[in-house]
């Protein structure tokens, strides 16, 4: 970049870009946090909803696969019972055959099973027993697939627009600096009377202004007195 406003303008936009850029980082890191939330929230709800006849279910006697198919039509969502001494007492059937992991640590893990996916598995205990409550994470993958393109986008956007802005910025900025430079280049010998024209401004820019007005104030003193000095010489 030759110019100082080109500078200007590439800084503007890669400083834009890459706040903009962290912000999106923070929402997308919140965001999934409270999706996961949510998630955790609707295993416990569907755990209170239906914890009393699980237990009865999973108190009679007989095979726990018959159990299982029977009651398939009424649970809609992945969820295991185990018990101490016995093991797993109940599977649901929308878990394929597959068994939810034991190993988790905390209340509320992820799982990854063939066939499933990954899932948000939600541990509750009751009565001895022992319930595995698990929700897909798809529909969170989906939303934060979602956001991720949405960003890429916006990022995008801003790093065009604020490039875009930044260049008449600093246009805008710089023009009393070109005024600067324009009005000191036409000043010369026979000239010196000239001076660069100063804002109300109390600013930097204006601050050089004046002390480049005392510089050619000094240098057309001192001219004046090479002219006298001539003067008075050639008598």
């Amino acid at each position: 970049m030759k110019t100082l406003g080109a500078r200007l303008a590439l800084l503007y936009s890669l400083v834009s870009t890459l706040t903009l850029f962290v912000l999106l980082a923070i929402g997308y890191y919140l965001l999934n946090r409270h999706l996961i939330n949510g998630l955790d929230l609707l295993n416990a709800s569907e755990f209170e909803r239906v914890k009393v006849q699980l237990w009865a279910l999973a108190a009679l006697p007989g095979d726990p696969e018959r159990a299982d198919t029977a009651s398939t039509d009424r649970l809609s969502f992945m969820l295991e019972i185990l018990k101490p001494d016995k093991g797993v007492v109940y599977s649901s059937v929308s878990l394929g055959g597959n068994h939810l992991p034991t190993n988790g640590t905390g209340k509320a893990f992820n799982a990854e099973l063939p066939g499933l996916g990954e899932l948000r598995v939600g541990r509750f205990f009751y009565s001895g027993f022992e319930a595995r409550i698990a929700t897909s994470m798809g529909p969170v993958h989906e939303v934060m697939n979602g956001y991720a393109q949405i960003s890429l986008v916006l990022v995008c956007l801003i790093l065009l627009a604020s490039l875009a802005s930044g260049l008449v910025l600093s246009q805008l900025a710089l023009r009393p600096v070109r005024l600067i430079q324009e009005t000191a280049n036409r000043i010369q010998s026979d000239n010196l009377s000239e001076r660069i024209p100063v804002s109300n401004v109390q600013d930097e820019i204006s601050g050089l202004a004046r002390l480049l007005n005392e510089m050619f104030d000094r240098l057309e003193s001192s001219f004046e007195q090479v002219r006298r000095f001539s003067a008075e010489a050639s008598q």
